[in-house]
């Protein structure tokens, strides 16, 4: 995931509106930082800062990614020697795959300011390393000495990490990673993680029956979910070349209802009521207007009506397969597996911006997974949702034969185009897996864990040893094999 900025736009003081706008980017209120750069701009047009800020605000948001670029290098041209802006663009560009010049604006943002290690951590991701170049020999000397300090070394050390790891340098890249996640802040408290489970088991102790839905079941949206790094690009990827799918990637819709719905219970003042009971407590118009908001949602994301089936990949819906059945009761849900210890080392060696508190730890990562698995367990035998297992490393090797059992799953046409994802006319890909998701369907991240054994031992602990490791997986391969005919 790009390292999104929260410091000064530009190289000189700007003014206090620019970082009142700047604080509400970085707080993900787009909306509120939209406004505030045109009300600067009906004032002073050509505002660079106000100019750049906006089209960040509007690209993350989904709309019209082209205005937004072509505003963003107005803005540099406006401010030449703006650092911010070169990194603003480079974003940009590499999320719709245009890593050549993307690469070339992250260079020269550390040309401007070597110290701002985040225009180094968005460099690294614009492609694979296959030699130590001597820019990343320069900040791995200055990690080592001590020249980087707080956020700048955090952001240095996960940088440092994804090179070292792509030329195959285990011990290094793993030193890295433990020194760059000992250094952030976040907290993952396994209690609140089992308490929303118990919560969830009293659910199914009571079961859905008599419980209201949304109504809504034809043409339902497609649900991605499972582990982060599992592969839901990928198969959202492949879905988007059907001409029957909108892929709206990893959208908050139902965590923000899920949220209001809980605002509702505190209101009422409720008690010992959760975020899974609680849903047995609101009617069919409740959940109709939810569904009502989110297609509204999308269509403003879509720019226009939306005529197809959409696609949500947000990993993190797979603690809310329940909600969702209240939403959508006949959306189908694609669950990925994959090997516990390839998404766990691509989890520790990622720095996430939000929401993934339990990657920083090794130990924290397998508590995190086992309890995903326990959520799933428990929520399909209640839901009434179809459910399908695709196992990642099923699908790479067996690409068409899983592509087409997906298809069926999802009552779509046989499309010969899904065969190939890295072709997708997708303007943006805003997650982690940008780099990744514009190449070939490739077998190279299969088994990557293998070199790594011996210094992740806290998170093969934390999954509960290798033998469990090794059950789970071969569980998800044999739940996600292709039927005989």
């Amino acid at each position: 995931m790009a390292q999104l900025p929260s410091a000064t736009l530009l190289n000189k003081p700007e003014t206090v509106s620019v970082e009142q706008a700047l604080a509400l980017l970085s707080a993900s209120r787009h909306d509120a930082a939209v406004k505030m750069c045109e009300q600067i701009l009906r004032l002073h047009p050509s505002n660079a800062g106000a100019i750049a800020v906006r089209a960040f605000a509007n690209w993350q948001q989904g709309i019209d990614a082209e205005t937004s670029i072509d505003e963003m290098r107005r803005a540099m041209q406006l401010a030449p020697k703006s650092a911010r802006i070169r990194d603003y663009l480079g974003m940009m560009l590499a999320a719709r795959g245009e890593n050549d010049e993307a690469r070339a604006l992250f260079e020269q943002a550390l040309a401007i300011n070597p110290q701002n290690t985040a225009f180094l951590f968005n460099y690294v991701d614009t492609g694979k390393f296959t030699s130590e170049t001597p820019l990343v020999r320069t900040y791995l000397d200055r990690f080592e000495r001590g020249d980087l300090s707080g956020v700048q070394k955090e952001l240095a050390g996960f940088a440092l990490c994804k090179v070292y790891d792509d030329l195959k340098m285990p011990e290094i890249a793993v030193k890295l990673a433990d020194q760059a996640n000992a250094l952030s802040d976040k907290s993952y408290v396994p209690a609140e993680a089992e308490q929303r489970l118990s919560d969830l088991k009293r659910l199914a102790k009571l079961g859905l029956e008599g419980c209201d839905d949304s109504g809504k079941r034809a043409n339902p949206p497609i649900f991605i979910v499972g582990m982060p790094r599992s592969g839901t690009t990928l198969v959202e990827t492949i879905l988007s070349r059907h001409p029957d799918v909108y892929a709206a990637g990893e959208l908050l819709a139902v965590r923000d209802v899920e949220q209001d719905l809980s605002m509702a219970i505190i209101a009422r003042g409720e008690r010992n009521v959760g975020v899974h009971t609680m849903l047995r407590t609101f009617d069919k118009e409740q959940y109709a207007k939810f569904v009502q908001r989110i297609r509204k949602s999308v269509e403003a994301q879509k720019g226009g009506p939306l005529r197809q089936r959409f696609t949500d990949k947000m990993p993190m819906n797979v603690f809310m397969l329940p909600l969702i059945s209240r939403l959508y009761p006949t959306a189908p849900i694609i669950f990925m597996r994959r090997h516990p210890l390839d998404i766990g080392l691509s989890c520790y060696f990622k720095r996430f911006a939000k929401g993934l508190d339990f990657s920083f730890r090794q130990e924290w990562i397998g508590h995190y997974y086992r309890q995903m698995l326990e959520n799933v367990e428990i929520s399909r035998g209640l839901i009434p949702n179809p459910v399908l297992d695709l196992s990642y490393e099923n699908l790479i090797e067996d690409f068409e034969p899983q592509v087409r059992r997906l298809l069926k799953f999802l009552g779509l046409k046989w499309n010969p185009n899904c065969l190939n994802p890295e072709r997708s006319d997708r303007s943006t890909v805003m997650t982690a897996s940008k780099w990744q998701v514009r190449q070939p369907v490739y077998s190279s991240s299969k088994a990557r864990w293998k070199p790594y054994e011996p210094y992740i031992g806290k998170m093969i602990e934390g999954f509960g040893g290798m033998d469990w490791i090794e059950a789970d997986f071969e569980a998800g391969r044999a739940a996600g094999q292709v039927p005989a005919e």
